[in-house]
């Protein structure tokens, strides 16, 4: 007589034992589950307290966090309140240029040497300073 042998998952045999409800197997499996339950209590209360640790963590990071936020904000208005002034800077700078090369242009004409003065003129109007 041959004998064969079957596997079946755990999950599966909870499974299979749920849905019987009157037997002396049903009592057994309810039983089995409710010994691991009670078993993994220990694990489950290390667990709870990991979980409450990293909440409390958590929390303490939420007001950091809004903190760091109010920061940036006022870093981000500064830099733009910069970056204007320089835009400022840099159009009053390329409106001196212009005034120094149309002195210079005229200074050279009034000096009476028409070679600088050109190329003083045709070196300003291609804006090259």
């Amino acid at each position: 007589m041959r004998r064969r042998l079957t596997l079946y998952t755990r999950r599966t045999v909870l499974n299979i034992a749920m849905l019987l409800r009157d037997s002396a197997v049903a009592r057994e499996v309810r039983a089995y589950l409710l010994d691991a339950v009670e078993g993994n209590t220990a694990a489950g209360a290390g667990l709870e307290q990991r979980v409450t640790a990293m909440e409390g963590v958590l929390a303490g990071i939420g007001p950091a966090l809004r903190d760091v936020a109010l920061v940036v904000n006022r870093m981000d208005d500064r830099l733009r309140r910069v970056e204007t002034r320089l835009a400022d800077v840099e159009t009053r700078l390329g409106n001196t240029e212009h005034i120094v090369a149309g002195m210079s242009v005229r200074l050279a004409d009034l000096a009476g040497d028409p070679a600088f003065s050109h190329r003083l003129c045709r070196r300003y109007r291609h804006g090259r300073p």
